[in-house]
């Protein structure tokens, strides 16, 4: 099949970006599976605001410059976040309505790119609308009412998270030494009550760690422009905490790998959340706020707080509770890795993104 990709947001980046930069979360899901798609035998274009265009890892990476013709004669084009009637329209003109006009939206009901969709008459200019979760397509559906023909598709681990560890090793092994908390999710998610509670995991685990990964990075914002730098204080400021900011992602699976834990009591309810997915896969322990979408993403492997009051003292509680037992610890975290390592790849998901397709245009 042909399938093209299209995201207007105006980031330069290409499908190789999230190997050597941070990146957001619903563009990094776009690139790899732009590539998976493209190694199961498909012809992938990825359309999006990059100074570089051309040919990366078997996908034909271009610029919106270029206009709408770059999706004539394609099989299927899938838009990203983005349902301005504009785009759908420009989109069927150009495909000369003989391929299939998709919104796959990692957006919740109320963000503003998302607005446009509670007109009846936009929705129905797309013929299909992908979730990336069963929780998203609630809210959508409570909100919005009826939506076209829509599935629900979720998310997967980056490539540099699948070969992390060897099939028989240890996962505990990579772990040795002082507990590792790791924070690895945007900052404005959560990482002021992890900074409330980590002093209260402290007191009764002395010798525990938390290395943050967080910045506006990932959205393209230089450090001179993000206006968190007090946040980033206190955390530099606090006792064994080690912050380092955003990074990309063969450099987070490292980290991760020695983690035993992570600890993200969000304060944002995702649709998806892949930093979970990703560090269950490197074998730590998730120890999450009961918010949004993170139920259905962790699929019963992690340890839910209800956001509640005293979230971060009952946050704090469930952290050292959870990594109280290593013996038994290991082995949940060992069975977690190989449920996650077979089920959650990009190859997974192409998969299903390959008959779903099909079956659409049927």
């Amino acid at each position: 099949m042909r399938i093209a990709f299209l995201d207007r947001m105006p980031w330069d980046y290409r499908v190789d970006t999230p190997e050597v930069r941070p990146l957001g979360g619903s563009q990094s899901a776009l690139c790899h599976l732009a590539r998976a798609l493209a190694r199961a035998g498909h012809a992938v274009r990825v359309v999006t605001m990059t100074s570089a265009p051309g040919p990366v890892a078997g996908v034909d990476c271009r610029s919106l410059s270029e206009g709408y013709a770059l999706f004539a004669g394609m099989d299927a084009a899938i838009v990203l976040n983005d349902p301005d009637p504009d785009v759908a329209r420009g989109l069927r003109a150009a495909m000369a309505g003989r391929g299939l006009v998709v919104l796959w939206t990692q957006h919740d009901v109320d963000q503003p790119a998302m607005a446009a969709f509670a007109d009846a008459g936009v929705r129905a200019l797309w013929d299909r609308v992908v979730f990336v979760s069963d929780w998203q397509r609630r809210a959508y559906r409570r909100s919005f009412g009826a939506c076209p023909a829509d599935i629900v598709i979720g998310n997967a681990m980056a490539p540099a998270f699948e070969t992390l560890f060897a099939e028989s090793e240890d996962v505990l092994a990579a772990k040795a030494g002082p507990p590792l908390l790791v924070y690895a999710s945007a900052l404005f998610r959560g990482l002021d009550v992890l900074l409330d509670a980590f002093p209260l995991i402290r007191a009764r685990l002395p010798q525990a760690r938390l290395l943050v990964h967080s910045s506006l990075g990932i959205y393209q914002v230089a450090a001179a422009a993000d206006a968190h730098q007090a946040l980033y204080a206190r955390a530099r400021a606090m006792a064994g905490v080690d912050y380092r900011g955003a990074v990309a992602q063969p450099a987070l699976a490292q980290a991760l790998k020695g983690a035993l834990c992570f600890a993200y009591p969000s304060t944002f309810p995702e649709t998806f959340c892949t930093a979970a997915l990703e560090a269950m896969a490197a074998g730590a322990l998730a120890v999450v706020g009961d918010l949004g979408a993170l139920a259905e993403t962790t699929r019963g492997l992690a340890e839910l707080v209800p956001v509640a009051e005293d979230y971060a003292g009952r946050f704090a509680e469930r952290v050292v509770d959870g990594l109280a037992d290593r013996e038994a610890l290991g082995e949940r975290l060992g069975r977690q890795r190989r449920l996650l390592a077979a089920s959650a790849s990009w190859a997974v998901r192409a998969r299903a993104w390959e008959h779903f397709i099909e079956r659409a245009r049927a």
